[in-house]
Parts: structure tokens; sequence; C-alpha cells
């Protein structure tokens, strides 16, 4: 009997950055037709096994093997030549092109392919959409820079699997994504399995992940540390070895709505109308920690940036305080206080600046030049009280933010906001793309703010953060709010209004 290959195997793959060991002699085996969940917490080693087996990076020592056959790839186009894709978590692509021209972007960078016309790409590319099952997502005419973020992910998936890979790395491809958005990614990739195709996942929430995984690989520090079935690795224990510690589960919010109901108002929103929302009326009070539920699209984050000035409103009103404010930008909602943190870190963080200058960038500027150099003190002491609080894994203040995790840079994004001391503090998919320390550890830092008098307001893709957190829960979808609920109630009442199913559906079908 002949032996067979897997599609791709890893033998004693090691890397250091410096003093630091990314890999310490890594082995692993991924067979065709198998989705493979790769887990483990920001820093683990994951990213850079993704890296060297895709030729983002070479590694110091070790094999990797596609099919049986030994590899060195010179670049991602080299490995993408050998049938193995990557998709990434940030997606690089061109924001003021179609949907359609970014599908091609490889082919407008060839030479030595025949150019197509405009109209010629969009009809190629509304095929390769329908084929995925993308079709009613995603038009292929639309410019990128009218999109969502969940949209963008969907267009670098499908630029991805334009020439259908052999080895296909995803990696945190459904951070953005809402429940039907991952319904129509987790399609596309059973599809994909049936086809042979080698599926690797890199994803932090683990749940759905082992809704769709046939094994899982476990990384800690570097090195695999659990390698099976979803059955012989089961979430919990996954959970433990990720951590190198026993998994907790995640604590409710401290207090309820009727605890808060009878604070003055911080932040009201009377018929807030504008590009994606409309008639939107809202109360927020000090120390509440409210829940914006809805799929991807519904128009929460429109209705924020709508809030903090980022993006004009055409009808209602924003007060803060009591007092009727029109900001004009997110610097000027930032002066009374309301202070916005996007899900997109890639455009928030110098990232060739240093940890300590990025904590303290919104204080920066705003000081008279006569007390400046004390108040520059102030920052950096107030810099290294948040830097410990929030526990960012760095060696000191001065490396550059670029040197950290995706998750230790979201926590500059929280210490930043926290340190211009806000009123109100609107997180917006607060731990996209973090691993499960981090996103608990973000939970803490939410409920620490709300329990000093903070109003958070939390936009989530994740229903399951939302009831972590939240102490009220809001539903939007269509652009407005549909249901009001209380922390601790029927969480299908959230996703019955999120979907736009009856309230009364499981009376009818019974």
């Amino acid at each position: 009997m002949w032996e067979v290959h897997a599609a791709l195997e890893v033998l004693d793959l090691r890397k250091r950055y410096g003093g630091v060991v990314a890999l310490a002699g890594v082995d692993v085996r991924i067979e065709a037709g198998q989705v493979t969940a790769l887990l483990g917490e920001n820093g683990a080693g994951k990213s850079t096994l993704v890296a060297c087996c895709s030729g983002a990076r070479s590694a110091d020592t070790g094999e990797v093997l596609v099919f049986g056959e030994p590899v060195k790839f010179a670049s991602p186009n080299d490995a993408a030549k050998a049938g193995v894709a990557v998709v990434h978590q940030e997606p690089q692509m061109l924001e003021h092109q179609t949907v359609a021209q970014n599908l091609f972007i490889g082919d407008l960078a060839s030479r030595k392919k025949k150019s197509r016309s405009r109209t010629e790409m969009v009809r190629v590319a509304a095929e390769q959409l329908r084929r995925l099952g993308l079709d009613g997502a995603l038009d292929p005419s639309a410019q990128l820079s009218e999109l969502s973020g969940a949209q963008r992910q969907l267009v670098e998936i499908a630029r991805a699997l334009r020439e259908t890979p052999r080895v296909l790395f995803l990696d945190e491809p459904n951070a953005t994504l809402g429940n039907e958005e991952t319904e129509q990614l987790f399609a596309v990739v059973r599809r994909l399995r049936d086809d042979g195709v080698a599926v690797i996942l890199v994803s932090h929430r683990l749940a759905e992940v082992y809704r769709i995984a046939d094994r899982v690989v476990v990384m800690r520090d570097g090195q695999k540390v659990a390698d099976g079935t979803t059955a012989e690795v089961p979430l919990a224990r996954a959970v433990e070895l990720m951590g190198g510690r026993p998994g907790q589960p995640d604590l409710p919010g401290s207090a309820s709505s009727s605890e808060l109901a009878e604070g003055l108002p911080v932040l009201e929103l009377r018929g807030l109308s504008g590009k994606g929302f409309a008639n939107v009326d809202l109360v927020l009070r000090p120390g509440e920690i409210l829940g914006m539920a809805g799929l991807v699209g519904a128009g929460r984050t429109e209705i924020a940036l709508g809030v903090v000035g980022a993006t004009p409103t055409t009808g209602g009103e924003v007060l803060v305080g009591g007092e009727r404010h029109r900001f004009r930008s997110p610097g000027d909602a930032l002066r009374q206080g309301v202070v916005y943190v996007a899900e997109d870190r890639k455009n928030a963080l110098f990232y060739d600046k240093s940890v300590g200058f990025n904590i303290r960038a919104s204080l920066l500027g705003r000081t008279p030049a006569g007390t400046r150099r004390l108040a520059e003190a102030k920052a950096k002491e107030l810099s290294a009280r948040l830097f410990d609080r929030l526990a960012v894994k760095a060696p000191s203040l001065d490396v550059p933010a670029r040197s950290l995790s995706g998750g230790n840079q979201q926590k500059l994004l929280f210490a930043r906001a926290a340190s211009t001391q806000p009123k109100v503090l609107i997180l917006d998919e607060p731990t996209h793309g973090v691993d499960i320390g981090s996103r608990s550890e973000t939970h803490d830092f939410i409920r620490q703010l709300a329990s000093e008098g903070v109003a958070v307001w939390v936009i989530s893709s994740e229903l399951d953060e939302i009831l972590a957190v939240a102490t009220r829960v809001v539903v939007v979808r269509g652009g407005s709010i549909q249901t009001e609920v209380s922390a601790g109630e029927d969480p299908t009442q959230i996703l019955a209004a999120a979907l736009g199913v009856p309230a009364n559906y499981q009376q009818e079908n019974r």
C-alpha cells in the first residue's frame, strides 16, 4: 500500500526574533479534506507558523512539505503558485476601487496576464461570488470604501478563492462577521473541505470554531501543546491549554439596568438620523454598560459614527449632560468627554511610535505651551499606570506599537481612550481578533470603568460578549432600534429581534 501524504506537514519548525522564541520545534500534520482549527492566545506563535508556511517569513530551521514535497517559498506569491493561500485578518485591498477590481488585483499587477475590461471584471466577479454563495452579500460594482468591515473581509476571502487553493489559511476570517455572514463563510468552508481542500482556521471565536472544525491544534509559547479531533480536545480543554490555566467563564456585568434607571442621562439621542440609520432614540446613564446587538450591516456602527461627528447627521439631536451638541469630528466629541474606539485598529495606531506615545496620543496638543513640560510628565505617569492596569504585554513603554500582538495593540487603544477620562466610551467590536485571555481582561476593564461612573456603550456582533458585559441591551436592525431588553433575559429574544423574527415565533412553530 502506497503512502498517503498530508496536504501540509511541518517538521521541527523553529523561529526566533532576537531574544524572543516564536516557534520552538513545532510539528504539525494537516490533512486534505479537513478543517483544522489553529488555536492559541495572542503571542502563542500561530501567526508566525502561518507566515513560515506561506512564504511571508523564513523559518530558522525545520521543514515544510506540501503533499510530500519539501518547499521553501521565497514569497507569498510563490506559495500561491504551489496552491497555498492565506486570507489575512486585516484585508489588504484598494479602498477606491470596486469589489470586482479588488478580486482581480493580481491580474492588474501582472503584465503577463491579458487585461480585462471593467464590464468583464464585473461579470466574472459576479460569477465568482455566486459560486461561493456570496452574491447576496456583495455587489461586484460597489466601491470598497462603501463597504463595512465584514463585507471587506468577504471580499478578501473571495479573492483568495479565485484560484482554488489546495491549502487555505483563514486568519480570523469571522472576527468582524455577524451570524448571517459567518454562516455564509462556513458554507464556503464546508464546500472547500468537501472538494478536498485543507482548510486551517485561525480564530478566537471558539464556540463557532468547534461547530465546523474536524481537528484542533493548540499552541502556547511557540509550541504545540495539543493536536487531535474536536472530540479528543474538547472546547473546555482547549481553553485550559491555551492559557495554561483552568478556563473561567466570563462574569456578568455588576449593575443591573434597574439600579441605574434613576441616574441622570450622560448621553441622549433624540430622533438622530444619518446615512444608514434613522430616528434613533437612546439614553445612556453613568455607570451603565449598554450592549448594542444586531447583525453586521444593521446600522450599529453608523449610529456611533453619527454621534461622534465622524459622519454627518441629517436630523435629530445629541445631548451630553443635558446640553445639545452637534459634533463636527470625533475630536469635537472627545473634548466633551465622548470617546469612540473603532474596530479597525489599523488606522488608529501610530505603529512606528512607542507604546507610551500611543497611550497618551489623545492628550498631546491639548495643553497650553507654558504648562507643556509638566503636562507631559503627568501624561507619561498616566501612561505607565494604564499600561500596568491593562496588563499590556510588552517589554516596556518604549518599544514600537508594531512589535505588539493584535490583542495588546487593542489594549493600547483602550488605554488611550481611558487617558482622556471620558464620560461616555463607545467601543466598536472591542475584542475583534483578540485571544480568550485578552478578551476576559478587556471585559474586566469595561466593568472597572463602569464602576467608576463611565457610561460604556459596547457594539458587538458576538451575542455572548453582549450578554457577558451589558447591563442593558438594545437591538438594531435596518438602521433603527427594534427592541430593548435587560441583562439576564432570554438571549433568544435578542437574536430573534436581530433577525427580524416575530416575537411569538416559538408559539407559532410548536
